[in-house]
């Protein structure tokens, strides 16, 4: 990652402006706009980092602490043990602060493979109080994982610098962000205007050499603010698909925005309520837009380069409403309205359906039932979403038939698998795209990109082999498609073609090689054929790119436990666990070393930890028993078997475990049956048959338990325990 990247060609960065448009160069950086992103030496402090710098998530069990160390900002992570020490502590550095701070700040992480993740704390500054992010007050939160893709970056930046052959990678950022939305998002490349303003050129000349939105069409206009003030998904179906050879950060203010992008809306589900936060569609179905013939542009109300300040906004924004509803044609209104906030009865705040915001304002002018009484409902309610054209407004066929597909498909595979109406809805028009296309001999083509999505549809819908035959295709057509040849690796492995898995893999890696999850393929098969030296390398390249991949780093401590370095694998699942508290497989391992180290009390806690994120596996049940039972605790020994029970996830282990726990308490009936529970499973099991013996003779039940002592050495002749206790019976 670089400090200083190269500015794309053309532009010359927003600081160049001031120079010459000072004031409008202060009061932009006022508004949310200009302070919607900043490293955190350039935003001003305004959270509290010394004294109320803690916060409790309950439902997670995550203590949080926010850090102010020589300068630099962190946040912290731990949990408690069962001494009340913190464990598990986990902590990263704040590289980016996001937001204006206006209502909150969030922070994130720029990581050496590129990757940027969000920190999980928010400060919300009205309340003046940490709290978890947006999103994240769940049980089941992400942490500190959740990595930040293009289309976030690109509406709260200036112009993100990219590398073309790998920016299929949505989550891959090989620079620096800059700050802010920045004058030149909508102004266009400045580069040619401060040179002239620098050599002295005339003003005519000078606007000529900067693109002024002002002077353009209203569409124009709009299209300036759309490029971020529009959704790109609803309910898992992209809204926004780009043109062949453009990339997210090619738009450039006053050209046509259908040239850089077909942009969809949903079709209304009603008008009783806000259906999403799409400031664009909301607006143009308003009675004002409508009625103004196409002329208002969001600079009808809203000034772009200057803050409206609380205090002002009710009368500035009135303004605006009288200036096409004068106080002579509202006669409804009483004397009181007609001077009153016109924004709080006609455009009411609600709380989104995405919950990507705290609130927002609805944007569909109107008359509402009652004050503040709009209403948000989901575009998801419907299984498959109709999509209609907004930019360009028709497309003709085929072409329109390509568009939607990508639309379908837009989700990531994990998602879509979830939502295979979708994916069949995606294939489906693909397939017909494809049909037309290649019955042409001219005409805009875009059959890789299609190839490389019907991979991507048959793949969410377990076509393992179509998957695989559309995304060589793909490569065939267009060999840049990294998503393809990645899917492809993951595909052949799974296969158990790991030859072929590798190539892909490597083929991937010559172009980008800070892509993680191909190193990581790269390691686990190296692993999976006992190529421990090469894989251990792997691993640790990817970690050195990576610190927070976790299932690197468990890979590396099975390794290292299988080779006996029985303390290098437990630091790694250590460290496993200090990035993810919650990784089961960590915690049941360090449990079981824990046991095995007669370290009982502590491999109870681990084991306990693990039934609370999954309390349906027998095995965690029976491994927390034994360790609370040798440690003494035999009451809370039986719990977790009783638990094991009450769960319905008992089998025959558990059973035969409760009736040895019930026997060595001398409740030999209720061990009785326990036992028989456990035969019910399996009838030839010697443990089983051996504990019902013993408890049919402590019960006096003598015959009983010589006939299942009998049994057992019909079944193992050499089983030494039921030869001695059958000989020290009386004979019949």
């Amino acid at each position: 990652m670089l400090a200083n990247p190269p500015l794309p060609e053309g532009y010359v960065g927003q600081e160049a402006c001031g120079f010459c448009h000072a004031e409008i160069y202060q009061s932009f950086q006022e508004i949310g706009m200009g302070r919607s992103w900043a490293s955190p030496s350039q935003a001003p402090l305004i959270e509290d980092y010394s004294a109320r710098n803690t916060f409790f998530h309950e439902k997670s069990g995550f203590h949080y602490t926010m850090v102010q160390r020589d300068g630099r900002f962190y946040q912290r992570r731990h949990l408690l043990d069962a001494k009340g020490r913190a464990v598990q502590v986990h902590e990263e550095e704040v590289h980016y602060v996001v937001g204006s701070g206006n209502h909150a700040r969030s922070y994130l992480t720029h990581h050496p493979n590129g990757v940027i993740t969000q920190l999980p704390v928010t400060w919300y500054s009205q309340e003046k109080r940490w709290g978890m992010s947006p999103g994240y007050d769940v049980k089941d939160h992400v942490d500190f994982t959740r990595a930040i893709p293009q289309g976030c970056v690109f509406c709260h930046t200036a112009y993100p610098r990219s590398r073309v052959d790998q920016a299929s990678d949505i989550n891959y950022f090989p620079f620096a962000i800059p700050p802010g939305i920045g004058c030149e998002r909508c102004h266009g490349p400045g580069a040619k205007h401060v040179r002239l303003a620098r050599q002295g050129e005339p003003e005519e000349k000078l606007r000529s050499a900067i693109y002024n939105p002002g002077r353009d069409t209203k569409e124009a206009q709009r299209e300036v603010c759309y490029q971020c003030h529009m959704e790109v998904s609803i309910g898992s179906v992209g809204t926004r698909v780009l043109r062949a050879g453009r990339d997210i950060y090619s738009f450039r203010p006053g050209e046509p925005f259908s040239d850089y992008a077909v942009q969809f809306s949903t079709k209304r589900l009603g008008e009783a309520g806000i259906e999403v936060v799409q400031h664009a569609d909301l607006m143009e179905a308003s009675a004002c837009f409508r009625g103004s013939q196409g002329q208002m542009t969001c600079t009808s109300c809203h000034d772009p380069h200057r803050k409206v300040r609380v205090a002002e906004a009710a009368s500035y924004y009135r303004e605006r409403c009288v200036a096409c509803h004068p106080a002579s044609g509202l006669s409804k209104h009483t004397p009181s309205q007609r001077t009153g906030d016109c924004v709080s009865c006609h455009m009411p705040r609600a709380a989104p359906t995405n919950a990507s915001h705290t609130v927002f304002t609805n944007h569909r002018v109107g008359i509402y039932p009652t004050r503040g009484s709009a209403t948000t409902r989901s575009l998801t309610q419907e299984t498959v979403p109709e999509l209609e054209f907004r930019i360009p407004k028709s497309l003709q066929p085929p072409d329109n038939l390509f568009f939607l597909g990508a639309a379908y498909l837009d989700a990531p595979i994990e998602e879509l698998a979830q939502k295979p109406d979708l994916a069949r809805r995606g294939i489906e028009c693909l397939l017909q795209y494809q049909a037309a296309r290649r019955k042409e001999t001219a005409g805009p083509v875009d059959l890789g990109r299609s190839e490389w999505l019907l991979g991507k549809g048959y793949q969410a819908v377990n076509d393992v082999q179509s998957a695989i035959q559309h995304y060589q295709s793909s490569l065939a057509l267009e060999d840049r498609q990294l998503p393809a040849l990645y899917n492809l690796a993951i595909l052949a492995a799974g296969q158990g073609d790991f030859e072929g898995s590798e190539k892909y893999f490597s083929r991937l890696l010559e172009r980008f090689p800070d892509h993680v999850p191909s190193r990581h393929g790269l390691g686990a098969l190296a692993e999976g054929v006992g190529r421990h030296a090469e894989a251990i390398r792997h691993f640790e390249e990817v970690l050195k790119l990576f610190p927070g991949a976790v299932s690197s780093r468990y890979r590396l401590a099975q390794i290292y436990l299988r080779q006996q370095k029985l303390e290098k694998g437990e630091a790694e699942l250590e460290a496993c666990l200090a990035l993810d508290p919650r990784y089961l497989p960590a915690l049941v391992d360090l449990g079981n070393l824990r046991a095995a180290a007669q370290r009982f009390a502590e491999a109870r806690w681990y084991f306990e930890r693990a039934l609370q994120l999954d309390a349906s596996r027998e095995e965690i049940y029976n491994a927390a028993s034994v360790a609370a039972d040798q440690s003494g605790d035999g009451s809370a020994a039986l719990r977790f078997l009783e638990q094991a029970v009450s769960r319905g996830v008992a089998g025959e282990t558990t059973y035969v475990n409760l009736g040895n726990l019930s026997a060595r308490r001398g409740d030999f009936a209720r061990a009785l049956n326990y036992f028989e529970e456990a035969r019910k499973r399996n009838p030839r099991n010697v443990r089983t048959l051996f504990g019902l013996a013993i408890c049919h003779l402590k019960t006096s039940k003598v015959e009983q338990g010589r006939s299942l002592l009998e049994q057992i050495l019909k079944l193992e002749p050499h089983h030494a325990e039921a030869k001695q206790v059958l000989d020290q019976l009386p004979k019949p």
